[in-house]
This record gives C-alpha cells, structure tokens and sequence, in this order.
C-alpha cells in the first residue's frame, strides 16, 4: 500500500460482537477516537494522542468513524 500508493488494503477490527453491550452506557470522556491512513501506517492511531493502538477493551464503528474504550487507557 505504502509503496504503490494505490488503495488495495481494508483496515479492519477484529473482535467478537457482545448482544449485551449493545446499549452499554460508559462516560464519554473515557471514550477515544481513533483512525487509520494507510498511506501514514499499517495501524489505527489515537486521533488525539497520534499514537498506534494495538488492542482496546471495546471499539464501536459507526458511520465511518471508530471509538475505542481501553479500562486503564493503554495504547
């Protein structure tokens, strides 16, 4: 992707579906936004901090945008 600047690659997360938390109520303040360019990087980065994420707790994907929830905020 970097190299033939041609967009050939989907990011994607990767996890299992929870029917439970489907309504879960967490404060927005412990909620982040991440994001991903594949002409910058192969990883979503922290929209704030600019830092690669590797893992999170829970990630919601909505109307193209990714929030991301980590218990003790570890990217």
């Amino acid at each position: 992707m970097l190299r033939e600047r041609k967009k050939n690659v989907h990011a994607y997360v990767r996890g299992c579906f929870e029917q439970r938390l489907q309504h879960v109520q967490l404060p927005f303040e412990q909620w982040s936004e991440a994001y991903y360019n594949p002409y910058f990087g192969p990883s979503f980065v922290d929209r704030c901090t600019e830092m690669p994420i590797d893992c999170a707790d829970l990630a919601i994907c909505e109307k193209g945008r990714v929030f991301y929830y980590q218990s003790n905020m570890r990217v």
